[in-house]
């Protein structure tokens, strides 16, 4: 059993999106939230430190997807475009994750 592991805390089937998680703390909350059997995309600013972390991730045995930053530099012009391949980002989490 994984010494992090906690039984009373499991997130089989949630899925969840941790904005800043191609390094540092956010990369912290993806390795808790995965080992607790949640799906994650990891999602930066820079998509490269997204899509590096996703492979460390899985060098360690922990899938995680990767994931492009929501238009950022649009500000408040974010459209339903943006939302939805966020959104979509979300979906093929879920679906990625082994029964």
């Amino acid at each position: 059993m994984n010494p992090v592991s906690n039984p009373l805390f499991k997130l089989d089937g949630r899925v969840a999106l941790v904005t800043g998680s191609g390094q540092g703390m956010g990369l912290g909350v993806v390795r808790a939230l995965c080992r607790q059997g949640a799906s994650v995309v990891i999602n930066d600013y820079y998509p490269e430190r997204a899509e590096g972390a996703a492979a460390a991730l899985k060098a360690e045995g922990i899938t995680a997807l990767s994931s492009s930053p929501v238009a950022l530099e649009k500000g408040p012009e974010v459209t339903e475009t943006d939302i939805g391949a966020a959104l979509q980002a979300l979906q093929i989490a879920k679906e990625a994750k082994p029964a």
